[in-house]
C-alpha cells in the first residue's frame, strides 16, 4: 500500500488497461474516494485523451488530510473505466500519515529513533534489522497497538523474589519508564 503525507495532494497515475493487461479504450474514468469508514467523500469522472494510455486523478490536499484523530488513514480510491459496453472496476488503497507518525504515549512505546538505537540488543529480529523505514514505522505502531490490547490477569506478574506484582502498562506508558522486564517470570 502506497503512503502518502497528510494534507499534500496525490497524484494518482491510472493506466487505461483491462484485467489481461491490455489497452482499453476508456471513454471515461469515474472515480470515487472513500474515507476509512467507507463513506464516499468525493466523486469526479475524468475524459481521457484519445489513444492516452494513462488518466491522472488527482486528490486535492483537503481531501488527502487524515480526519480520524489518529496518524494514518487509510482510504481507498474506486476506479470505473468506462467504454460504450464495458465497465472495468479497480480499487487503490493508499495511506495518509502525519508527517512524523510515530507518536511515543500515542501509537509506540518509544520514537523511531530509539528503536534504532535498541535493534542492537536484538540481533535475532533479523526482520526488523533488514526492514525499510516505513516497515520499521508499521511495526512500532502494530507492537503498541497489540500489546495495548492485552488482558493481563492480575497477580500474573512475580519479581525476582516470586511476588506478584500489578503490571501498571497505561502509568508505565505515560511515563515513559521501562517495564522490568528483566524480573518477568513465566
Amino acid at each position: 500500500m502506497e503512503r502518502y503525507q497528510s494534507g499534500k495532494p496525490i497524484d494518482f497515475i491510472i493506466p487505461l488497461i483491462d484485467e489481461q493487461g491490455e489497452k482499453f479504450a476508456a471513454t471515461s474514468v469515474d472515480v470515487e474516494l472513500f474515507d476509512e469508514s467507507e463513506t464516499s467523500i468525493h466523486t469526479d469522472t475524468l475524459t481521457p485523451e484519445v489513444d492516452a494510455e494513462t488518466v491522472t486523478a488527482t486528490v486535492d490536499e483537503t481531501l488527502a488530510t487524515i480526519t480520524n484523530g489518529m496518524n494514518s488513514e487509510v482510504r481507498r480510491l474506486k476506479v470505473y473505466l468506462k467504454s460504450a459496453d464495458t465497465t472495468i472496476e479497480r480499487d487503490m488503497y493508499f495511506m495518509l500519515e502525519k508527517t512524523h507518525a510515530i507518536v511515543p504515549t500515542e501509537n509506540s512505546f518509544v520514537t523511531y529513533l530509539e528503536s534504532l538505537r535498541l535493534m542492537p540488543e536484538f540481533p535475532t529480529f533479523v526482520a526488523m534489522n533488514s526492514a525499510t523505514e516505513d516497515m520499521r514505522k508499521s511495526a512500532l505502531i502494530a507492537a503498541h497497538r497489540n500489546i495495548g490490547m492485552l488482558e493481563i490477569a492480575d497477580g500474573a506478574f512475580k519479581n525476582a523474589d516470586g511476588e506478584a506484582f500489578e503490571l501498571r502498562m497505561a502509568k508505565a506508558i505515560g511515563q515513559r519508564s521501562s517495564l522490568p522486564l528483566t524480573t518477568l517470570q513465566t
